[in-house]
């Protein structure tokens, strides 16, 4: 009988060492690319593949962060890296320490963050994939953003673009350079970079981008004092947002957009965005755990 165990724990692990190789790991990422939340948690439950199911997790870990689900981020970065200690497959270890990273940073845990990021970049640096280098510098460079280190954002930013700055998060790499610059007095680089971000005409599948790509353009035009050029993006981003249920991006521009309406004596209007946005905040707060 315990032989017969062993034969089948054998056969079960090299099944799924089969699974690992038999498909890229970007050919999955497209082909769940732009999925919402219930298609992706359907995708994780019945998933027999380890990297389908790593990659569902790696989706819903970032669709949670956008839509200011924090408690379900954690949970499903640490789902992820559950499944990645029990294949030992460096990429998928790599993946999952990055999802906790993202994890953290929505917790505003510099500390956490930093370590898994780093410990995601050096797994990544091993196994040579440049792009996801690229891409947790930028996610890193986000934490220091968040503290107000302008120099430690641009520092990451730098890096992320030595390594190549992937499609799928080129407009957010731009975004985060015009934050930097407007924040340091340059509006001029601030609105280039605010429109290299703006490429996207349409929320399609993503609207957490759309709405970030629009507030930046509105914060930045709203900065150089061109009011009239700002609201229309305020008004499309906070549409979209809204719509979408993206909480971060209703958060802050309402924010912004109150205190544009605020500088024009518009006080009633000013008075019902603070209040969508502090309702907002509420909802973030008092999500069930």
């Amino acid at each position: 009988m315990t032989f017969l165990f062993r034969t089948l724990a054998l056969v079960l692990t090299l099944s799924a060492i089969g699974q690992l190789r038999a498909q890229p790991i970007d050919t999955l990422f497209a082909r769940l690319r732009g999925l919402p939340v219930d298609s992706l948690e359907a995708r994780e439950r019945t998933a027999t593949d380890p990297r389908t199911k790593m990659i569902a997790i790696n989706r819903l870990t970032g669709q949670y962060a956008f839509l200011g689900r924090t408690e379900d981020c954690m949970k499903a970065a640490m789902r992820g890296f559950e499944l990645a200690e029990t294949t030992k497959n460096d990429t998928l270890l790599a993946m999952a320490n990055f999802g906790i990273g993202v994890a953290y940073t929505r917790l505003s845990d510099v500390n956490g963050a930093l370590k898994h990021f780093n410990i995601a970049f050096e797994g990544y640096q091993q196994i040579g994939d440049s792009m996801r280098m690229s891409l947790t510098c930028k996610e890193t460079a986000i934490v220091y953003q968040q503290v107000g280190d302008i120099d430690g954002t641009l520092r990451y930013m730098r890096k992320a673009q030595a390594y190549g700055l992937g499609q799928g998060f080129h407009g957010r790499s731009m975004t985060i350079l015009a934050r930097c610059h407007m924040d340091r007095g340059d509006l001029d680089s601030a609105l280039y970079y605010a429109r290299l971000a703006d490429v996207m005409k349409v929320p399609g599948t993503d609207p957490y981008g759309y709405a970030a790509y629009k507030l930046i353009m509105a914060a930045v035009h709203a900065a150089r004092g061109e009011n009239d050029v700002a609201e229309p993006y305020y008004k499309r981003a906070l549409a979209v947002a809204d719509s979408a249920g993206t909480l971060d991006a209703l958060i802050g521009g309402s924010a912004g957009y109150a205190k544009l309406l605020i500088g024009q004596g518009r006080t009633v209007e000013a008075l019902a965005w603070a209040c969508k946005g502090f309702s907002t905040t509420e909802e973030v707060r008092h999500q069930p755990s």
